[in-house]
């Protein structure tokens, strides 16, 4: 048996999640048949994806073993035409008869990312045209702030963390959206699908969110 391995590295289980964590996410974003649509997705190269070892078989019989490496495309395709997409949820291990067994499957975080927002997309603004109005930090303590013309009270019980967003920024990464409402990536997402909170679509597969909606939305669900 041959061993080639990424310059004697395996891939850091850190930074990847395990295909239930993926469809858990998938699914916290109201988004039905996960499962289905991250095989079709990887299929199609738009979901990244990696395997502790890939184990291939030549014509001669004789295997190759590497380890750590990015699962190809073409790969996903056997995967979910042999229907073996299953073994994938259940225990992260594919067995390809006669071609090749991948073990310990996981997703990078990011392209997950990036299929949920494509499926829920960016719901409208309210405001229009309207440019979004300067934004300061959110406060812990109650305060009045001015967002669009309306007064907004921000309520210290909703957790908001000034250094969550840094001062006189006007969009916030959905980490900082996370920790400045103090909910989980799949509740913000239903608040994007719901139209509570605003995401600016910069093209790129990172979430911005107008810091105002967060703001606005800080108050009203006080």
């Amino acid at each position: 048996m041959e061993y080639a391995t990424r310059g004697g590295e395996i891939l850091n289980a850190h930074t990847t999640i395990t295909p239930m964590k993926a469809a858990q996410l998938v699914e916290a974003a109201g988004i039905a048949d996960g499962k289905r649509i991250i095989a079709d997705f990887a299929a199609g190269g738009f979901v990244k994806s990696y395997a502790l070892s890939i184990e291939t078989l030549d014509m001669r019989g004789d295997s190759t073993v590497v380890l750590g490496p990015k699962i190809p495309k073409a790969m996903w395709k056997r995967i979910v035409q042999a229907g073996r997409t299953t073994d994938v949820w259940t225990s992260g291990t594919v067995h390809l008869a006669g071609a090749a067994i991948i073990t310990g499957i996981t997703f990078k975080p990011d392209s997950i990312d990036w299929l949920i927002a494509h499926h829920v997309g960016a719901p409208p603004s309210v405001a229009g045209s309207r440019k979004p109005a300067p934004a300061r930090a959110v406060a812990p303590e109650p305060t009045s702030e001015d967002v669009g013309g309306v007064p907004v009270e921000v309520a210290k019980d909703h957790h908001a963390s000034p250094p969550a967003i840094p001062p006189g920024a006007l969009f916030a990464s959905m980490e900082q959206t996370m920790r400045a409402l103090n909910k989980s990536r799949g509740t913000i997402y239903n608040l994007i699908k719901r139209g509570k909170l605003v995401r600016r679509d910069t093209g790129l597969r990172s979430i911005s969110i107008e810091v105002a909606s967060i703001r606005a939305f800080a108050g009203s669900a006080t």
